[in-house]
């Protein structure tokens, strides 16, 4: 049973008008009470003695900062704001005494976040950034730092002593570890900058997605700041750790590809077992469908987990605090497959109605909440009341005045209050100050140790056992650096299974042909530099600004019951893909990057649709898996009976991967190319290979014209092998190919030949169904060349202009005033413009996927215009090329400077 239960929705709605009114008298009367010493009786407490902790003179903390002109964005958590301070008060009461504690290592203009205090109540660390200096670029000033407050011996500490060390990144929203040691967010991503230096480029901290900062990835270290581990991978940011009673990490992440959410995630103190925890389609859970989003996470003395609920973009610095069952539900009306309910899963730990889309929300906004462990339902809370400006008078947010329409909400003015729930009391603490408000509160008060977890506790967690203990060694191997994805059913969709597919699974009643499916992509992000390291020229990315550039890190087949085992590299971002023969990507693109730690295998049970709110993403949440495997030493139905179940669920691929090939699991490596060869035929012909290869792509036996995509890491596999296609590279050289096999004139053929605007000779024409392809950049689209242009934008026809030549289509528009009238001459005759004709020709291709080009690839079918003219590899790259995004660029130090 929670002891922080709430009152009904309805109730609350009874009692708005009388608590607004009570809340604003309180208010009124905060100057008169700190003076007053009315503090003799704490709420939820008899009258002070010794055993509470509030009347035995235990510490309370603060943090007060700024609020910002500016909006306060939770995508901004770098920011420097300034006018900030840590104070200690001696207990939490309006007259106790005060110290200034960052006011010791700082003065002048400083900022100051972050609060969490150790079990033991001894301990407190913080976030601190010294003051910024004048005329520096941001690169060159002070970082956030992580410090540490003493309790017992007054003594203030930066947990990273080196100077040059603790510049290295800025280091936020640190947390105790049950062990001793210190989880935080950091943009030194110590990790990261070693996987860059493996791929040849400069060290430095990956940009988030839109561009704007550093991102922050949690990282831990041991109390004095040594033996920095980075262990998350996110490309956007990761922050805000809290550490829960069973002793995993539950952290808010910001989604910005596709989505630009922030939700909860979950993760062991190593980093594995990294996973969504809840939210991804809580979004528009907010007052009136609003946005919302989930940070400041921390553990009622139950063990329930609550979060500061809030739009992405605030001028009021706060929200609502909320309790969240997520043992119980993924969303705030998606139970998990394995509990009934119907939500909501999200419940106020306020008393008031906070409408968080509301800038005059009647129940005010909250900014911090910190509860008391001390078996009463207690807690401090910053709390900016509502309060409405009318008439030059600043008033209660009674009905009448929240339905004035001259109604506007007066600068946020947060004060500190204990507050009891089950008593119903409500005590002020601190008076605050207009433009102000109180980021964070705590009292060094004991609290539950979490359960310790040490690094590799139940390192492959669900799948312990499913791979050798020979296989585990390499993976940890500092060379290699591997991790293991283990895909169950790629039929399986949402739990829902198409009904082909107890016949696809079955090899001897379908053949490989028959199969949709054939592929898993294995696709990394391509890790983004800061601008004073690299800045690459407009149009560098393509179409599509949210398709960031990426690479392919490899192929695996997938078996005929769906399932596919696959080594791939850790500690870096993933995402994958499954793609028919061709190479071309069945399901939506993947929205969430996942990230392994050497070692690790991660079991999936299937497959899931953009839109779909089912569980996902998280393995307790999920159904079973409608692929159960065999019994260990069973063998497959109408498959070789050489080939058993090694354990008992086994699916087809970790039967494969422990039987095959030249030793046990080498099945299990990626390919840069698309490669089947049958292994399940049972005493029957074996079903036809297939064999996509970047080595035989071109028509000719020229190989000399074209550079494969795939660099030196490929082949033979390993977990640096990147696949990075550049449209001006490895795309524009398809269509000036000359193709032995299409000659016609006694001169080879060439794309160009017919979609250029001149001909052979240098004479202008009309280039073939209005597309051209020539390699020519004009200037006007950055680095983009006309081919690329006319392949991904809608474009106006082209016309003969009349005296040999050829133009874009024109056409006379009349002018019209400010008022939209014509405008005329001194004849009375309209004046006109000539203007270019509307854009009557569609793209050729999608940057959302080759399945979204048809007007592409529907021209290469047997017996379409040109069937025959690529070979099926060259249709390959394009169509990977295709789904990654169609960028023009996908290695930033490749593209050219702007």
């Amino acid at each position: 049973m929670k002891i922080y239960s709430l009152s009904a929705g309805k109730a609350k709605q009874a009692r708005l008008k009388t608590k607004a009114v009570l809340a604003f008298v309180l208010s009124l009367m905060l100057a008169t009470l700190y003076g007053c010493g009315s503090d003799e009786r704490l709420p939820g407490s008899e009258t002070a003695g010794e055993s509470d902790p509030l009347a035995a003179g235990t510490p309370m903390f603060y943090v007060q900062r700024l609020i910002s002109e500016e909006t306060d964005q939770l995508n901004d958590p770098l920011r420097f704001v300034g006018s900030a301070r840590l104070m200690m008060k001696e207990r939490a009461s309006q007259n106790a005494k005060e110290t200034n504690l960052s006011g010791r290592v700082y003065s002048g203009n400083y900022d100051v976040r972050d609060l969490d205090v150790s079990s033991d109540g001894q301990f407190v660390l913080f976030s601190m950034r010294a003051p910024q200096l004048e005329n520096a670029d941001e690169e060159e000033q002070p970082t956030w730092n992580i410090w540490e407050y003493d309790v017992e011996n007054d003594a203030l500490r930066r947990v990273i002593p080196d100077d040059i060390t603790a510049e290295r990144g800025h280091d936020i929203t640190p947390r105790y570890l049950p062990t001793g040691d210190i989880v935080f967010a950091s943009t030194r991503q110590q990790k990261t900058r070693a996987v860059l230096l493996d791929e040849g480029k400069p060290a430095f901290a990956n940009r988030e997605e839109s561009g704007r900062q550093a991102a922050l990835s949690l990282h831990v270290m041991e109390e004095d700041g040594s033996s920095i581990r980075q262990i998350t991978f996110n490309m956007s940011h990761d922050f805000y750790p809290v550490v829960t009673l069973d002793g995993r990490i539950v952290y808010s992440r910001w989604d910005r590809y596709a989505r630009n959410a922030v939700s909860l995630y979950r993760t062991n103190a190593d980093g594995t077992g990294n996973e969504l925890l809840y939210g991804l389609h809580s979004h528009d859970s907010g007052h009136n469908d609003s946005d919302l989003h989930f940070v400041k996470a921390d553990i009622l003395p139950d063990g329930s987990l609550y979060v500061l609920a809030r739009p992405m973009n605030s001028t009021s610095n706060g929200g609502d605090f909320i309790t969240i069952d997520v043992d119980s539900y993924i969303d705030n009306y998606t139970p998990t497959a394995t509990t009934n309910g119907n939500g909501p899963a999200q419940t106020s730990i306020t008393d008031h109605v906070v409408e968080t889309d509301n800038p005059l929300s009647p129940g005010g906004y909250y900014s911090a909440y910190f509860a008391l462990w001390d078996d009463t339902s207690r807690a401090l809370t910053s709390w900016n009341q509502c309060r409405v400006h009318l008439d030059s008078k600043t008033l209660p947010c009674l009905a009448d005045n929240l339905d004035d329409p001259a109604a506007t909400a007066p600068a946020p003015m947060y004060n500190v209050w204990m507050v009891d729930y089950d008593n119903k009391t409500q005590v002020p603490v601190l008076k605050g100050e207009p433009g102000f408000y109180f980021s964070d509160l705590a009292m060094a008060t004991p609290k539950e140790v979490p359960q310790p977890y040490y690094d590799d506790d139940s390192l492959t967690g669900v799948t312990d056992g499913k791979i050798s203990a020979a296989t585990y060694i390499e993976l940890k191997d500092a060379q290699n650096e591997e991790a293991v994805i283990h895909i169950r059913n790629v039929y399986e969709t949402d739990g829902w299974v198409h009904a082909s597919y107890p016949n696809w699974s079955n090899p001897s009643v379908s053949n490989a042909e028959d199969r949709p499916a054939r592929f898993l992509r294995v696709i990394k992000g391509a890790y983004e530099p800061p601008r004073n390291v690299k800045q690459p020229a407009n149009g560098s990315f393509g179409l599509s600004n949210t398709q960031r550039m990426k690479e392919i890190i490899g192929y695996a087949p997938i078996e005929p019951d769906g399932s596919v085992k696959v080594r791939v590299p850790a500690n870096v971002p993933l995402m994958i893909s499954v793609t028919d023969k061709d190479g071309k990507r069945l399901n939506g693109r993947h929205q969430n990057w996942i990230s392994l730690r050497p070692g690790e295998v991660l079991e999936c049970k299937g497959c899931h649709s953009r839109n779909s709110t089912a569980p996902h993403g998280r393995y307790d949440a999920q159904a079973d898996s409608t692929n159960q495997g065999l019994p260990a030493g069973s063998s497959y139905p109408g498959a070789d009976p050489a080939i058993t179940a090694p354990f008992d669920y086994a699916t087809m691929a970790e039967a494969k991967a422990a039987t095959t090939m030249d030793r046990p699991e080498d099945s299990m490596i990626l390919n840069p190319d698309l490669i089947y060869v049958d292994t399940w035929r049972a005493g029957s012909t074996p079903d036809a290979s297939l064999m996509l290869q970047y080595s035989d792509m071109l028509s000719s036996a020229d190989t000399s014209f074209y550079t494969a995509p795939a660099n030196t890491n490929c082949n033979p596999w390993n977990a640096r092998c990147r696949i990075t296609i550049h449209y001006q590279e490895h795309i524009q050289p398809l269509w000036e190919y000359p193709r032995d096999n299409l000659a016609s004139d006694g001169n080879p053929a060439t794309c160009i030949r017919c979609h250029n605007r001149t001909t052979g000779s240098g004479n202008p024409r009309i280039p073939s169904a209005n597309l051209e392809l020539t390699g020519e950049v004009d200037g006007t689209n950055g680095v983009r060349n006309r081919a690329y242009i006319d392949l991904f934008f809608a474009d106006v026809e082209m016309v003969a202009d009349g005296s040999g030549g050829v133009t874009d289509c024109t056409q006379e528009e009349p002018r019209l005033d400010e008022n939209g009238d014509p405008v005329l001459d001194n004849m009375n005759n309209p004046i006109t413009d000539t203007v270019l004709c509307p854009p009557t020709l569609a793209p050729v291709m999608s940057s959302a996927g080759a399945m979204s080009s048809p007007g592409f690839f529907d021209k290469f079918e047997a017996g379409a215009s040109h069937d025959g003219y690529m070979t099926p590899g060259e249709l390959r790259l394009i169509a990977e090329w295709l789904d990654i995004g169609g960028q023009y660029y996908n290695n930033h130090f490749d593209a050219p400077d702007n």
